[in-house]
């Protein structure tokens, strides 16, 4: 859903615009507007296709993250905005599926 609605937006732009750098600079505002429209319209207990699609890619890994975070974009949960002390907080749980006790990043930070 994401790609198809990003495939219209970009055609358009790239219509629009001579140049390729404004048309790439428009995809990255893109992605992750569409990606939170997304969420926003999913009911809490609907599985999420995005999040199905990023474990296939994963394979076992876990994926959950900080419940400070949103769950799909990684989002602050407190709508400030992102620094460089806080941008790490976005990584996801590497464990394997069905661990027991604590996530853990790729950078071996744990939280319950």
């Amino acid at each position: 859903m994401i790609i198809a609605k990003v495939d219209k937006d970009l055609t358009a732009i790239c219509q629009q615009s001579d140049d390729p750098q404004a048309a790439l600079k428009a995809l990255q505002e893109i992605i992750p507007e569409q990606a939170k429209k997304i969420v926003s319209q999913r009911t809490a207990d609907e599985p999420s296709a995005l999040r199905a699609a990023l474990t296939g890619l994963a394979g076992s890994q876990c994926l959950e993250r900080r419940p400070c975070r949103d769950p799909l974009t990684g989002d602050r949960g407190d709508g400030q905005p992102e620094t460089d002390a806080t941008f790490i907080d976005r990584l996801v749980c590497t464990q394997q599926h069905g661990h027991s006790g604590d996530h853990q990043d790729v950078l071996k930070r744990t939280w319950q």
